[in-house]
């Protein structure tokens, strides 16, 4: 369907209902920040009910520095007959997926991938995250009752949740494609086993079923050394680049780290002025630092203890705990199972109606590519459409965001799959 797309993409705050956590906590207000690039039409309804965030440089920050949330009337505005294609981000990421500066500049746009002009693009901020979304750094947001500094766990069925009540505010019933990577490949999946008759395509990307034990434990080190800082949770400089760092590590491959860095001594300028235990830094170690740093500048402590606690909960073998038990505890049990070799035994698989493109990277160190190949394996088990990709990159996890010719090749195959009909 090709219509006239709007110039740019612009970001909205919308005013939705509160959302019960599977921990048993509720998070009221419940505000979502999303990206959006759509029609002309698209964009003056939304504008016209008064739920515009501002301009683009500020769509970054925290909800406090932009305008007032509006609610949205309860009709639809968006014409639901566009075809649309949700995207999820990943775990410190944003909504501003797409547009100057946007992490997948190069994939959408008039011409790319992802054309504005045949498609409703969205992308919301993630549930417990810092760039708009209800998330830990909001007064209102639910903590730990005997630790007020520490949030409230939240799930990737929580996040999904919250993405639907998004969609049910915009009046989309049905999604074309579902598109995310890492914890948004995660979201993805849920989204898909909630609510099974809305999407026809998901391409859930680097991700897995279940978070493994290997991805709990590097998120255990990086939680601990962060809620350890004596400055948690407002100033916590040195948890936050030490936990970017180790994250870093798992982002990328030995392979791609050979090719970038070496055993290269840093520049001077590279060095900013650290202290080191040698007499001069390696370049691997002042790019960590350099990471960290910036982590440190943009992202809340908490919102990023948040982030983790979802993807360590994340497991959609297991009926999400609000519907099947009032016990907080419940969920905590259930998301230790694991089902190995048991496609029968997931609630979210065997619900899953969605032709999928499951996409690993061969390199990734992280989520391993295995993940990928028995998702597919498992949903063919159903009698799903289901296929396999690969990124083929030196650079591990994150190929997702450094590939982008082959990321957008894969893209163009997931929405050539024939559709799931509701």
């Amino acid at each position: 369907m090709l219509q006239s797309p709007h110039h740019k993409p612009e970001v909205f705050d919308l005013r939705l209902p509160s959302i019960s956590l599977e921990y048993g906590r509720t998070v009221d207000p419940h505000v979502a920040r999303f990206w959006l690039w759509g029609s002309n039409d698209d964009h003056a309804a939304l504008r016209e009910h008064r739920v515009y965030v501002g301009p683009n440089h500020r769509v970054r920050r925290t909800r406090a520095e932009v305008e007032a949330v509006q609610t949205l009337p309860k009709e639809r505005h968006l014409d639901p007959n566009r075809p649309t294609v949700l995207i999820m981000h990943a775990l410190t990421g944003d909504a501003y997926v797409g547009g100057d500066g946007g992490w997948w500049e190069d994939l959408i746009g008039p011409g790319k991938a992802l054309d504005p002009a045949h498609y409703r693009l969205i992308c919301v901020n993630n549930l417990g995250s810092c760039y708009g979304s209800s998330g830990p750094g909001d007064e209102a947001f639910p903590m730990l009752e005997d630790r007020p500094d520490m949030p409230a766990p939240i799930t990737t069925w929580d996040q999904a949740q919250a993405i639907l009540h998004v969609l049910d505010g915009l009046g989309l019933s049905t999604i074309q494609m579902a598109i995310g990577g890492s914890v948004g490949g995660m979201i993805t999946l849920c989204l898909a086993a909630l609510a099974p008759e809305r999407f026809e395509r998901i391409m859930p990307v680097a991700t897995c079923e279940a978070a493994s034990p290997w991805i709990i434990g590097w998120n255990h080190i990086a939680r601990s050394v962060l809620i350890d800082d004596p400055g948690y949770p407002e100033d916590a400089r040195y948890g936050l680049v030490t936990a970017r760092a180790v994250a870093m590590l798992t982002y990328r491959a030995e392979d791609g780290l050979q090719l970038r860095h070496g055993r290269q001594i840093a520049r001077e300028d590279q060095r900013r002025g650290r202290v080191w235990h040698g007499r001069q830094p390696y370049s691997v170690q002042t790019y960590l630092d350099h990471q960290g740093d910036k982590l440190y500048r943009r992202f809340d402590a908490r919102a990023y203890v948040s982030q983790l606690d979802a993807m360590d909960h994340h497991d959609i073998s297991r009926v999400p705990k609000h519907l099947v038990s009032d016990d907080p505890q419940h969920w905590l049990a259930d998301a230790a199972q694991v089902l190995e070799g048991s496609p029968e035994l997931s609630w979210g698989l065997s619900r899953i109606q969605a032709a999928t493109l499951a996409v690993g990277v061969d390199t990734d160190e992280l989520f391993l590519p295995w993940h990928s190949e028995l998702l597919v394996r498992r949903l063919r088990t159903h009698g799903r459409v289901s296929d396999i990709g690969m990124i083929r990159s030196a650079h591990g996890h994150d190929a997702f965001l450094i590939e982008l010719d082959q990321v957008g090749a894969l893209i163009e195959r997931g929405l050539a799959l024939p559709a799931f009909a509701g």
